[in-house]
């Protein structure tokens, strides 16, 4: 895995001790003062109870959808403060408890100059006393009733979809159905309307808690949904939204797909990342098609570097070969080649079970994964070269790849060793040390048998890199510029080269001409970058069973 390089103190005077202190408490005694919203065919009501949210994927509380104000009866009992001296009332103090004033209400309400005055001693003015106060005097006026206007935050109503009869992403051997429904946090109130609506201007209405929709057929583009429910509180809830593809198959199957929806964890990495469906003849792809046997993953290259390690080992014979088999560069020769044959064979599909399985739980291409492994090492993991590791090449900067864009892995590796507090801000914020640290304990897969997993994983963290770089570069969604091929053929190479290479090329490439494909961003790979120009081509040359 070649990797680019680039990636005053204050002084106080005039003021006391004391004085500094007490206006601390001045500010903390007034922020304390401070007090403190028609059905149709294809519809099917369900007139059972709102299912246990734990059993639907609810998105949380939102926030500030729900205001309860209260109107509160509350007594103040009013103090006065008046100077004989200078014939004038000091201030006035209300206080929710009965009582004499103490400093803290002194000083918050009448200032430092007054409570100055009050710490000399004050006159309490009373109808039975014989001689009139000469100073600073202190009168209770009497109780005050007045209402406090309360607000109280509620959570509101929240809209779920469920799948009914099909998956999120593949073919469904019946018409695709959903179930859209509400929840309703308030004891006291239900939902009783859930609104549908498509992009092509179809719109369903059912009353009640939840409905059952024969989901609308779609072209390749497919179309956004937004739905959301309504409460008998006299509100909404916030509108959800996802896309849906549903296209009715010559073999009379279902294509059903979603994306932006709770289930962008169970379908292609790549869909969920660019967000756009693929072209209907991906398939044609055959370094992109979907399989489900290992036996899908069988190929028949001719690794000479792996054929020229096996003789060089000794486990492979080359001695009917005038040249030993091997060339100057201890590659092997044509002659070699033929030697080794059938142990290139049994090695390059050794791992064709590993490599299917590493595949689906990352949900990337497997023929894709294996090209790359093909490429990188040729199936053997035992090169020496310095920063390079694994049958997948990794090195330091794929770690930082795969740890910046795989959120789920950053947390599982941060959290037991940094805590939650820490790593709740990213990767990217951390200090170099922690960073350095996951990166170490991310590469430490290698040579187990989770090898193959985290290097399926940096390659779906490329594919996220490679959209958020399209994104950046040309104001542009993925799907807009790119397709599903161009795309994979960019996620591919910034495995290999790294963001500072492809990123720089990409940036260059729009720049110049307005367009992208990977052919057009190639021509603009400067150096050593350069390198990184037919890595797509020689892995995808990998990729298919034969060359």
């Amino acid at each position: 895995m070649f990797r680019s390089k680039g990636g005053g103190s204050q002084h106080r005077t005039g003021f006391t001790a004391t004085y500094i202190l007490l206006m601390v408490a001045v500010i903390l005694v007034c922020l304390l003062l401070v007090p403190s919203p028609a059905a149709a065919q294809n519809l099917h009501l369900d007139p059972t109870p709102t299912p246990n949210p734990d059993s639907v994927p609810l998105p949380d509380f939102p926030q500030n959808m729900r205001s309860l104000y209260n109107l509160r009866t509350t007594v103040y009992h009013h103090w006065m403060l008046t100077s004989v001296a200078e014939q004038k009332v000091s201030c006035n103090i209300y206080m929710a408890v009965i009582g004499e004033p103490a400093d803290s209400e002194v000083l918050g309400y009448c200032g430092f100059s007054v409570y100055l005055l009050w710490q000399q001693g004050v006159c309490k003015q009373s109808l039975d006393r014989e001689e009139p106060c000469t100073g600073l005097t202190l009168h209770y006026i009497g109780p005050i009733e007045d209402q406090l206007k309360i607000s109280i935050k509620l959570p509101g109503a929240l809209a779920y979809a469920k799948l009914s009869n099909c998956s999120p992403w593949g073919t469904c051997s019946q018409h695709p159905q959903m179930i859209f429904g509400g929840y309703e946090p308030l004891a006291n109130h239900q939902i009783n309307r859930v609104t549908i609506k498509f992009e092509d201007g179809q719109e369903f209405i059912c009353n009640g808690r939840e409905c059952s929709l024969d989901m609308p057929f779609t072209n390749a583009d497919g179309m956004q949904v937004t739905y959301y429910v309504s409460s008998t509180y006299g509100d909404n809830s916030l509108q959800e939204t996802f896309q849906v593809r549903n296209i009715n198959l010559a073999d009379g199957t279902f294509l059903f797909q979603l994306i932006d929806s709770p289930w962008d964890n169970q379908i292609p990495i790549a869909a969920a990342q660019w967000e756009f469906f693929p072209s209907l003849d991906i398939d044609k792809i055959e370094w992109l098609r979907d399989i489900s046997s290992p036996d899908e993953l069988q190929t028949a290259h001719d690794f000479a570097l792996l054929a020229g390690v096996l003789i060089l080992r000794g486990d492979v014979s080359a001695a009917n070969c005038s040249d030993g088999g091997l060339l100057p560069n201890m590659a092997a020769s044509a002659c070699g080649l033929e030697a080794a044959r059938a142990d290139v064979s049994r090695i390059q599909n050794k791992f064709n079970q590993q490599i299917l399985d590493a595949a689906i739980k990352a949900r990337v291409p497997a023929k894709l994964l294996k090209g790359i492994i093909g490429q990188e090492s040729q199936f053997w993991n035992g090169w020496v070269i310095k920063g390079e590791y694994g049958y997948g090449m990794m090195t330091d900067e794929g770690a930082d790849l795969l740890l910046t864009y795989d959120i789920r892995t950053f947390l599982d590796l941060c959290i037991p060793v940094f805590g939650e507090r820490n790593c709740a801000w990213g990767y990217t914020n951390l200090a170099e040390y922690p960073r350095a640290y996951l990166r170490g304990l991310a590469l430490q897969d290698l040579r187990t048998d989770k090898e193959f997993e985290l290097i399926a994983k940096t390659l779906a963290a490329a594919a996220g890199q490679a959209g958020q770089i399209v994104r950046n570069v040309t104001g542009e969604e993925p799907g807009d510029v790119l397709n599903y091929k161009e795309l994979w053929q960019i996620s591919a190479a910034l495995y290999h080269g790294g963001g500072g290479c492809v990123g720089t090329a990409i940036d260059d490439a729009w720049q110049a001409e307005s367009s992208l494909s990977w052919g057009v961003i190639s021509e603009y790979l400067i150096g050593d970058c350069q390198l990184v120009a037919t890595y797509p081509y020689l892995v995808t040359r990998y990729a298919v069973s034969t060359p």
